[in-house]
């Protein structure tokens, strides 16, 4: 395929998608929403609608752009202010919606797919139903498990349903997992694990310090979090702190194995 080019209209401006903006690996274009429809339609791969918060882009906006765009994928980038949309009825129709705090390791897993000829999720059409989804996503769990490794995960969280539901998704990597507190209940040293995630429901005061303990604790094992629709000041509290990635909930499977895959990817480049 030749240079990828994506796209980016609507709130682009907002301080949640200046990442995604800076740290873009393919040649990226910031349009306003109301001169989109007056862009070259070939000039495009992906085109990316950028909302800090809801209402700022209508279904007429999609409609709009994909009549201008009939084959380029799109996908809704939501900030900090936009959980719950799809609860709430406030969901874009024939858009795939993601947080900005997911752009990096979905986008890169999009283009990873595009470059091998496979059929991403971002490219299904907006008539496909949840088995075309379910079938694509089938797809990246395999390629995802073919690549696994022996590694041995630590799980900090507070139950034992918390550390089952994660370890789960361990498992399905190949990958080995064991529950920290429990270990550190019964008195069980613990040797550096190659990877920890640490489980919460927002970022208070108590989970800071038990992230500040672990970093200290296990200085070379990178750290994931996983946090209810983490904030943006709450994302860079934490990489301020030394996590790896943070991992938004409620989250797909591949989600938390791409993050954890990345971090222990970075840990072993040096």
């Amino acid at each position: 395929m030749g240079p990828f080019r994506i796209l980016i209209t609507g709130d682009y401006g907002h301080a949640d998608f200046q990442a995604v903006i800076s740290d873009s690996p393919v040649a990226t274009t910031l349009i306003p929403l109301a001169e989109v429809v007056s862009w070259d339609a070939e000039s495009c791969d992906l085109i990316v609608m950028a909302q800090s918060r809801r209402g700022q882009i209508s279904q007429v906006d999609v409609e709009m752009i994909r009549s201008q765009f009939p084959l380029v994928p799109i996908v809704s980038l939501m900030g900090s202010w936009c959980e719950g949309a799809e609860r709430s009825g406030c969901a874009l129709d024939g858009v795939k919606p993601v947080f900005w705090h997911q752009w990096k390791g979905r986008f890169e897993e999009f283009i990873s797919q595009v470059q091998s000829g496979e059929m991403a999720d971002w490219q299904l059409p907006a008539t496909a139903t949840h088995a075309d989804r379910m079938e694509s996503r089938h797809r990246r769990e395999t390629l995802l498990e073919a690549a696994s490794c022996d590694c041995r995960i630590g799980v900090y969280c507070t139950t034992m349903t918390q550390f089952e539901m994660l370890s789960d998704t361990f498992k399905a990597m190949g990958w080995q997992a064991f529950w920290m507190l429990q270990q550190d209940w019964d008195g069980q040293p613990i040797d550096p694990p190659d990877a920890i995630c640490a489980d919460g429901l927002s970022l208070t005061p108590i989970l800071v310090e038990k992230v500040a303990d672990l970093k200290e604790r296990f200085p070379a094992s990178p750290l994931i979090v996983t946090l209810n629709f983490p904030r943006h000041d709450e994302v860079e509290e934490l990489r301020r702190m030394g996590v790896s990635e943070v991992v938004s909930k409620p989250f797909e499977h591949v989600d938390l194995q791409l993050a954890v895959s990345k971090a222990l990817l970075e840990s072993t480049e040096f």
